[in-house]
């Protein structure tokens, strides 16, 4: 997995990968390292992270940004604003309702 690469080119460190992910530090260490492969959910919101194709995180594929602007953590740091100041907490949510928020966002984008 490319994940290492992908983090130290955002700049993150992996407290803040983890956060964003809602595991502990050391599970998504493992990640990195190869002890542990991450589930689909997971994989899902790390191609969303870092902006790039779940393909591309399993050294598939050449990597795809998520949006125009090439960076998914901007657009998902952008969404968490904007639906806090709705009131609504992304970190409530669950995975199959941030799958499907993150799709009808998409598919209003593409509009």
């Amino acid at each position: 997995m490319q994940l290492k690469q992908l983090r130290t080119s955002q700049k993150m460190l992996q407290k803040d990968v983890a956060a964003l992910l809602g595991i502990d530090r050391t599970t998504y260490a493992k990640y990195e390292s190869g002890a542990s492969e991450p589930n689909y959910e997971t994989l899902l919101k790390l191609a969303e992270i870092f902006g790039v194709s779940t393909d591309y995180i399993l050294g598939r594929d050449e990597k795809k940004p998520a949006a125009e602007d090439g960076s998914g953590l901007v657009v998902y740091e952008k969404l968490a604003k904007m639906l806090l100041d709705q009131g609504i907490d992304v970190g409530t949510l669950s995975d199959a309702q941030l799958q499907r928020l993150a799709k009808i966002i998409a598919a209003a984008l593409e509009q």
